[in-house]
Formats: structure tokens, C-alpha cells, sequence
């Protein structure tokens, strides 16, 4: 995991969706720049040591990465991000550096990720208050991802689940092999491909 030469493009387009909420000055453009360091990640590799306190968030600019936790079972899957999504740690009810760490990321495909430190952030967004309002619409939006997902596991059947993931992530089903997404839905591999044949032939 190499950092490349210095990111400069593409910026405007990960802000856009945030526009509505506030207003990104050039200085706190500038001040994002230079908090983000770009790299390249080959598949199949984890982005944060379990046993070391993670000190960076990352954006992902192309390609996919899984949130995944251990279970007496096996690995369960927590949840998927793609280009323009922001992933880091999302314990809610630890403090950051409580270790080990129950998440781990690993990357689907060949990353390119923009990386940012949590200390540097915390110190900009002092002084630049557009960053304190980007970085809580993240967490609620991951909040709000929670809650369906939560809801959708204890409510509702599987076949359902599957709507429910066509509804809100549609995008699923062509960039996830069929044995994650059964992973993350709960349920077998066969379950998933019956569902799916049954509504292919509805």
C-alpha cells in the first residue's frame, strides 16, 4: 500500500451530495487536499491491523471494500461501500483504541483510496466548520444505514431481505459474488439463488 503522487482531482464530486447541507469554502477544500493522501490497494487485502489503534478514515474512489466481523461460526458480513463512500471503524459503543478491533476491512477489488489521519481531521475541522458538518451527515447517514438493516434482520423474511437490498443497494447483485451476498442477506447460498430465480420467473 504505496502512496501515489499527490491526489488533486474528483473532490467536487464526493462534496456534491453534501452541498444542500453546507457550504464548502475554497479553503476547506484546500484543507481536505491536503489531509488526503492517495493510494492504490490491490484486492483482497485488509486496510487497518486489528491489534493497532486505526488512525485513518479513507474515501474510496474506485472500486469496492467489506466490513466483516467474527462470529463462533465463521465471518459475517456487516456491510459493503463503493466509490464515494466513506469507510473507517464504526464502533459507537467503544472508544477507538479499545483492541481488539471486532470489524476488519478488507478490499473486494483494486482500490484507489483517498486516506486521511483522525487527529489532523479533529484539528482542521476546529478552525473549518464545514468539516464538522460533512463528518456528522457521515455518521448519520451510516446510522440511518443501520437501522434498515437492523430492522431488516429481525423483521422480515429473507425473500424480503432481498427487496429490501434491491431497494436501497441495487448495485449489489452485480459487484458482489452470490456467497457474500448471502452472507450479508443471512442466509445460505442456495436460499439466495432460489429467491432469485423465483422472482426472475415472476
Amino acid at each position: 500500500m504505496a502512496p501515489t503522487a499527490p491526489w488533486i482531482a474528483e473532490l467536487d464530486a464526493l462534496l456534491a451530495p453534501f452541498g444542500g447541507y453546507t457550504t464548502f469554502a475554497p479553503a476547506d477544500i484546500e484543507v481536505l487536499r491536503t489531509l488526503m493522501t492517495e493510494l492504490h490497494v490491490p484486492a483482497h487485502q485488509p486496510l487497518y491491523d486489528r491489534f493497532t489503534p486505526p488512525r485513518h478514515d479513507y474515501l474510496i474512489l474506485q472500486g469496492g471494500v467489506k466490513c466483516v466481523t467474527q462470529h463462533p461460526d465463521g465471518e459475517r458480513i456487516l456491510f459493503f461501500a463503493f466509490e464515494g463512500e466513506a469507510i473507517g471503524y464504526p464502533d459507537l459503543n467503544t472508544p477507538w483504541d479499545v483492541l481488539p478491533k471486532t470489524e476488519q476491512f478488507e478490499t473486494l477489488e483494486p482500490c484507489r483510496l483517498l486516506r486521511f489521519d483522525h487527529e489532523a481531521f479533529a484539528r482542521a475541522a476546529r478552525t473549518h466548520p464545514a468539516l464538522l458538518v460533512l463528518e456528522n451527515l457521515t455518521l448519520k447517514e451510516y446510522i440511518n444505514f443501520l437501522q434498515r438493516r437492523l430492522h431488516a434482520q429481525l423483521s422480515t423474511t429473507a425473500a424480503a431481505r432481498y427487496e429490501q437490498l434491491l431497494r436501497y443497494e441495487p448495485h449489489l447483485p452485480q459487484r458482489v459474488p452470490q456467497h457474500l451476498l448471502a452472507n450479508y442477506l443471512g442466509m445460505s447460498p442456495e436460499t439466495l439463488s432460489r429467491i432469485r430465480a423465483q422472482r426472475a420467473g415472476t
